[in-house]
């Protein structure tokens, strides 16, 4: 690796990791902005004609390029976003199975959650501003999983609850995100218009300043005021000859684990991840953390994922505490290898 020779790195060594804790994964973000247009832009409002037209293509240019990736669910049926009358791809195998993933999230936490349930005030609600209603607020008590129910359907009725074996389902994906997933960052999530965002700093030169990074955005924003600084900023070359496209790439782990990639297999994966959100952040589209917990999958490591009703970009966690919980899993992973290996 040039850059680790460069500061001088021990080499012949081997920096293979045994397992990776992730909460709240920022990771693929070659096609990050485009996944939040496709699965928060409904939550936008006040858009001008150009940018919505925009939106909508990033929108589009996520699904298509989730199609390609060819991820499988548990039974090994390749996972598909296909044309709606509503909504831009919010259809197919791989709709329906973000939609479970949702609704598992929320069953979780009713199986979980002993009534009275208090939510305090800042948390559990809408993760931004703006879109249908601007989202709901969720502060106060609840005396029953009934009454909390009704309060995630104050603005429109999209949770259907069966109080007989305490389950309930949502209506749509889109009415999720318009009650509590609203989103909080511009278009251009990641690679921000403006350049402000941390992503355009680590992608830039290393002198604190942003610059652009994502190729589909360039290419969607030619003919616009916004073309020439795309263009100057991914023609850039750094110190060790490599493009804004390679740094990408190395931030990406599914260019190590997806064949779409060129990337693929040419890393040394680690064996054991354990993966937790919260489903109701805004930092990121929830495809983020469920693509890499199905790449991860599809490749044949071990995943332990869950995304957490009604917490943000947190350490999020269904239960107990997020230090403990970790220390457990590894101690388990611990044990597991040593089975594997006979030991």
């Amino acid at each position: 690796m040039p850059y680790l020779e460069s500061i001088g790195a021990v080499e012949g060594i081997s920096d293979a990791v045994a397992g990776s804790m992730c909460w709240c994964p920022i990771t693929n973000l070659d096609y990050a902005s485009e996944a939040y247009e496709w699965n928060l832009g409904v939550t936008r409002d006040g858009l001008s004609d150009e940018m919505q037209q925009l939106s909508d293509s990033m929108a589009e240019e996520f699904a298509l390029y989730l199609n390609d990736l060819q991820l499988k669910d548990e039974e090994g049926n390749v996972l598909l976003l296909e044309a709606s009358d509503e909504g831009i791809y919010q259809a197919g195998s791989y709709y329906d199975y973000l939609q479970q993933v949702v609704e598992t999230s929320l069953n979780h936490f009713l199986e979980d959650t002993e009534f009275p349930y208090t939510v305090e005030s800042g948390k559990g609600g809408p993760g931004g501003f703006g879109g249908r209603g601007g989202g709901v607020s969720l502060s106060g008590t609840y005396e029953t999983a009934e009454d909390y129910i009704a309060a995630l359907n104050q603005e429109t009725e999209w949770v259907i609850y069966d109080s007989d074996t305490n389950t309930a389902e949502i209506t749509s994906i889109a009415d999720f995100v318009c009650a509590l997933k609203n989103a909080s960052k511009s278009l251009g999530a990641f690679d921000a218009l403006d350049e402000s965002q941390g992503e355009n700093v680590l992608f830039g030169d290393g002198d604190g300043e942003g610059d652009h990074f994502d190729q589909v955005m360039a290419r969607l924003f030619v003919g616009t005021e916004y073309e020439k600084e795309f263009s100057q900023d991914l023609a850039r070359i750094d110190y060790c000859g490599n493009s804004v496209e390679y740094w990408v790439n190395m931030y990406n782990p599914l260019y190590y684990l997806n064949a779409y990639y060129e990337g693929y297999k040419t890393a040394n994966v680690a064996s054991f991840w354990r993966i937790r959100t919260g489903i109701n952040q805004s930092d990121t589209a929830l495809t983020t953390e469920v693509n890499l917990a199905l790449a991860l999958e599809n490749y044949g490591a071990e995943v332990d994922f869950e995304t957490v009703w009604g917490q943000g970009h947190v350490e999020a966690e269904r239960t107990g505490d997020s230090s403990e919980n970790f220390i457990a899993w590894v101690k388990e992973c611990c044990q597991n290898n040593k089975m594997n290996k006979g030991e």
